[in-house]
C-alpha cells in the first residue's frame, strides 16, 4: 500500500512539473516581442506621432531602417 501511495505520488509530481514546464517559453525574447507586438495591434492605429523601440542584437547582413518626417529611409 505505501509502494503505491508513492508511486502515485511521484506521478502527480511528474506531471505537474510537465505541466509547468510546458507554460515556460522556450525563447523569453520572442515572446516578449511577440507580446509586445500583441499589444500594439489591438491598441489599433494611433492618433499622433509614435514610436516604438525594439532593442536587440544586430546580425551580419541585417538592414537597419530609420523612419523621418521626409520618408524612410535605409
Amino acid at each position: 500500500m505505501r509502494l503505491k501511495k508513492i508511486i502515485t505520488v511521484l506521478f502527480a509530481a511528474l506531471v505537474v512539473l510537465l505541466i509547468l514546464s510546458s507554460c515556460i517559453p522556450k525563447d523569453p525574447v520572442a515572446a516578449a516581442t511577440k507580446k509586445f507586438i500583441q499589444f500594439i495591434e489591438s491598441e489599433g492605429e494611433p492618433e499622433g506621432p509614435f514610436t516604438g523601440l525594439l532593442l536587440g542584437e544586430v546580425g551580419e547582413g541585417d538592414v537597419i531602417g530609420s523612419e523621418t518626417a521626409g520618408g524612410q529611409q535605409l
